[in-house]
């Protein structure tokens, strides 16, 4: 199925090249889901597909256009898109792209998103672009394990891509402008709401959702919490 339906849209991006401008808006796209990287984005966009169906749910990333979108440079989507979701930033002139669309976003604990993140970079290694920032700070000097990892990264500050990811995202669009925030930690609770906010059945889904409530994070990197204390002020009233 994924395969026909980029072979579609390939298709129709031949026929139909043009990207939606604030001259030619596209009123049929909805929503804007934003995918902060593990904030539960992979079960979010599944739930969507769920819903609505594959073809109303367009995947916005490195190779369809998340840098450009991140910037407010126009992309293309397929005629049918209800739902943009993917990792790009939100930026002010997405509102004259999509007029009739509403942004949504979903956030985690920041220690417990670095502590996730870095797992996934250690578990993907160099197939993901920012392994390489583990591999020269820490990884090519011996430093292997994750728990020394994240305590160095946040009590160092040696990264901020990768440990003040809310103070980047939400630098043009404030958290509070967003029509919806869900939390990874009321993953049911927030699922609910915005299925009724999105008058659809989501349901759930939990797919490469790393660090459950099962997992333990040390005491040695919980304690440094201060060290992100922007962090924790952009989102600690939607956790």
């Amino acid at each position: 199925m994924t395969y026909r339906l980029h072979s579609l849209w390939k298709l129709e991006k031949l026929v139909r090249p043009s990207v939606n401008t604030k001259s030619s808006p596209n009123n049929n796209i909805k929503w804007i889901s934003h995918h902060i990287p593990k904030t539960a984005g992979s079960s979010l966009r599944s739930s969507f597909q769920n819903a609505v169906g594959k073809t109303k749910v367009f995947g916005v990333y490195a190779n369809t256009g998340a840098n450009e979108l991140s910037q407010g440079t126009p992309i293309w989507a397929p005629a049918k898109t209800v739902f943009l979701h993917g990792h790009f930033r939100p930026h002010a002139s997405h509102s004259d792209f999509y007029p009739k669309a509403r942004r949504l976003v979903w956030v985690r604990d920041p220690i417990e998103r670095i502590w996730s993140l870095i797992g996934h970079l250690l578990s993907e290694g160099k197939s993901h672009p920012h392994h390489k920032v583990i591999e020269e700070l820490y990884l090519s000097n011996g430093v292997t394990t994750k728990d020394e990892i994240v305590y160095d990264l946040i009590a160092n500050n040696r990264s901020k891509a990768l440990t003040h990811v809310y103070q980047r995202f939400f630098s043009q669009i404030p958290i509070s402008d967003f029509a919806f925030v869900g939390s990874v930690h009321r993953y049911d609770e927030s699922i609910k709401e915005l299925s009724q906010l999105l008058k659809i059945d989501l349901g759930k889904e939990f797919r490469n959702v790393r660090n459950n409530s099962g997992a333990v994070i040390p005491n040695e990197v919980l304690s440094l919490k201060n060290k992100l204390s922007t962090e924790y002020a952009i989102v600690a009233p939607y956790l």
